[in-house]
């Protein structure tokens, strides 16, 4: 399960593979509306309460029948024939699910499913919000690296007499050195190594210094391109 940028997306996707499958479990089953009605006209069905509300959803009114606070079945009826159910959805946690074709079979499909559905939705969110944490950990942890490396840069470059510009990116910061002749020297420096390259640093600065003033050639190097066809002959 690959997500892990949008919770609502991934709880969302849930929602839609298990309203899938019990769609698909009620394709052939007819239970009569009326009979239906008149259960849900008593406030209750199948151990669930039933609310009825002139204006629950984009489609008019329709029941919601809830399992506890945070947790409810939504059966809409539409405008133009009141009496016949046009969609169904799923709430728990405040997280909604699409609306999928609503019939009496389905709705009491989603009500025999809906303890299973909760428990596997509270572990799957729970895993998400724990992974929710850990990126956020991560993220403050490379934010603090990478304001690290810079006050390193800073400190390492300050009356060097070298002009510098630093680039920030996701894994590392692009150290760019101004050079002789046109030229400018490129360091990446990744975050989860820095410590180790910053020492050497000022060291590769130098070096490349040497060579540009003892050949006096102007030299780009740059990353290899991916279709280059290389040789040793």
């Amino acid at each position: 399960m690959k997500y892990y940028s949008n919770k609502n997306l991934t709880l969302q996707n849930f929602f839609s593979t298990k309203m899938r499958e019990m769609q698909g479990a009620t394709k052939d089953s007819s239970t009569n509306v009326k009979e239906l009605i008149k259960v849900l006209q008593t406030g209750e069905i199948n151990g669930y309460k039933a609310e009825y509300n002139n204006n629950i959803g984009w489609y008019g009114g329709g029941w919601r029948i809830s399992k506890k606070n945070d947790c409810h079945v939504y059966l809409f009826f539409g405008e133009r024939r009141p009496e016949q159910p046009v969609s169904v959805s799923l709430s728990i946690n405040e997280v909604k699910s699409s609306v999928w074709h609503g019939t009496p079979a389905m709705l009491y499909k989603c009500l025999d499913e809906f303890d299973s559905i909760e428990r596997e939705f509270l572990v799957m969110l729970s895993k998400l919000e724990k992974l929710e944490k850990e990126q956020e950990k991560r993220k403050k942890i490379r934010e603090i690296t990478k304001n690290s490396a810079k006050t390193w840069i800073k400190e390492l470059l300050k009356d060097s007499g070298y002009t510098y510009c630093i680039e920030e990116m996701d894994s590392k910061i692009a150290l760019s050195v101004k050079m002789k002749n046109g030229t400018q020297l490129e360091i990446p420096i990744h975050y989860n190594r820095f410590q180790k390259i910053m020492p050497e640093v000022m060291n590769i600065i130098k070096e490349f210094e040497r060579l540009l003033d003892e050949k006096g050639i102007k030299v780009l190097i740059v990353n290899a391109r991916v279709k280059t066809k290389w040789t040793n002959k």
